[in-house]
């Protein structure tokens, strides 16, 4: 994980071996946060993980601790995390994989932990080992990534100066529902409203922003700090769902302003022919590539547009890890 993870952890004291008894012991439906709830975990570089107070192994072998976890913690799981199926908040008495009810803001990478596929087993069912050491969690991406790259493309010389001053997507779901199970999927979306890109940009001092380079070579992108990442949905349905992006044109030789353009582009239109042509998926990266050839008039924008997986169980960003001692 990237250092300065943080994130929640919730764990299951269930007398007996993995499977006995009924509901199973180390199962979703026994499920019951008494030993761990939110617990807070930091990932410092090193790397270590902290949390306080340390958590000791049950003295009978024969028990069983089960584990979930999401990321990024939050202090407040109220209203957050929910009791599966049900619209109550969920506390340490509840029994379940809490359902999650998330708000994204475009820059939180919200995921959970693992389920075993022999489901419904928790992901770490766990009795007490021989020495002390960690319980590692392997987390799943819940939403999709959107970035951005842009080139400038010249007939002439370079005459044209392009900066970008704002980008934006507008008329997305901001609010949904999705189970602690990461095989499972969004549901019961709401929250009309816009996500920004280029939030650190400043649009109303032309020169303080993004300077387009020339195509062919490197392209001008979000970096990860830029990406944004929205709650899946499906698009086709969503016709005011677009992107905005605003860019000013100047001239190389005198630095003056020609012209200051804003385009809306629907985003649904851009998906025509993909695997996921209908919206954005989840644990996906939509890449859009977009040119710009400026003139001192009008200054066409050619959109082209690519997806691809956004990460793996390979890796190394999605464990996280628990240190728990004799």
């Amino acid at each position: 994980m990237p250092t300065g993870t943080t994130f929640g952890v919730f764990a299951s004291f269930q007398q007996g071996e993995i499977g006995s008894g009924t509901p199973a012991s180390g199962s979703a439906a026994s499920f019951t946060p008494n030993y761990m709830y939110n617990e807070d975990v930091h990932y410092n570089a090193g790397p270590s993980y902290s949390y306080a107070p340390i958590k000791y192994w049950p003295n009978n072998q024969e028990n069983t601790i089960s584990f979930w976890a999401y990321s990024p913690y939050t202090t407040d799981t109220e209203g957050f995390l929910k009791i599966h199926g049900t619209g109550t908040d969920y506390s340490n008495t509840s029994t379940c994989i809490p359902d999650i009810h998330f708000t994204s803001d475009g820059k939180t990478d919200l995921m959970v932990t693992h389920l075993d596929e022999s489901a419904p087993y928790v992901v770490k069912d766990l009795s007490k080992p021989a020495v002390s050491g960690t319980v590692d969690l392997l987390f799943h991406h819940l939403l999709s990534r959107v970035v951005f790259h842009f080139v400038k493309v010249e007939d002439d010389e370079d005459v044209y100066e392009v900066r970008i001053t704002n980008v934006s997507i507008q008329g997305i779901y901001l609010t949904a529902d999705h189970p602690g199970d990461p095989s499972g999927s969004w549901s019961d979306w709401s929250n009309s409203g816009s996500l920004p890109v280029y939030a650190d940009l400043t649009p109303d001092d032309l020169t303080d922003n993004l300077v387009v380079p020339k195509a062919p070579g490197t392209s001008a992108e979000t970096d990860s700090d830029r990406a944004v990442m929205p709650i899946p949905q499906t698009l086709t349905e969503r016709d005011n769902a677009a992107i905005v992006i605003s860019y000013a044109v100047f001239s190389t030789s005198d630095g003056s302003l020609l012209n200051s353009k804003q385009g809306v582009f629907p985003i649904h239109g851009l998906h025509d022919g993909w695997v996921h042509p209908a919206g954005w998926d989840q644990n996906y990266q939509y890449t859009y590539n977009v040119s710009i050839k400026p003139t001192s008039g009008g200054n066409p924008i050619v959109f082209s547009a690519s997806i691809s997986p956004w990460s793996d169980e390979n890796d190394p960003d999605n464990y996280g890890y628990i240190p728990i001692v004799q």
